[in-house]
């Protein structure tokens, strides 16, 4: 038994789910799945611009964190990173 999980599987020094072999890691499935919402809520909240380019404004932000080790907040920096590269692109 993990001593830093609490008896509901919570863990203890976050109070987030504890998943996998470590506390609150997000899987490659989860970051995937993550990734792929951005795409979607982008793309409705920008449906002036191509879905190809949404897209790629989020896979080549993705892909900057590539080999960072700690992947729980990857999706939400990536969100905020294509956020700010749609709003300086000459297409927006």
């Amino acid at each position: 038994m993990n001593p830093a999980l609490l008896m509901d599987g919570l863990s203890w020094d976050t109070g987030w789910p504890a998943c996998g072999n470590i506390r609150g890691m997000l899987s490659p499935e989860d970051e995937t799945r993550a990734i792929t919402e951005v795409i979607h809520r982008l793309t409705a909240s920008h449906p002036d611009l191509a879905p190809d380019f949404v897209q790629h404004t989020v896979r080549t932000s993705h892909e900057r964190f590539d080999g960072s080790p700690i992947r729980d907040f990857v999706p939400m920096l990536v969100e905020r990173m294509a956020k700010t590269s749609i709003a300086q692109s000459p297409m927006f």
